[in-house]
């Protein structure tokens, strides 16, 4: 999970000039969408953990 936290920084600084920040910031609410009503419904903690990292 903290390797998650600190790639999550490292990726937006590379992907964004790269990408555009509005881009990005669409791409990444897109990705947390689906992420966040699966975090209530896990069943085990390596579950949680992945989820909590993309959100």
């Amino acid at each position: 999970m903290y390797a998650a936290n600190s790639a999550g920084p490292l990726a937006v600084g590379w992907l964004g000039p790269r990408l555009g920040h509005p881009r990005l910031f669409i791409a990444t609410a897109l990705l947390s969408l689906p992420a966040a009503p699966l975090a209530g419904r896990v069943t085990a903690l390596w579950q949680l953990m992945l989820l909590t990292s993309i959100l």
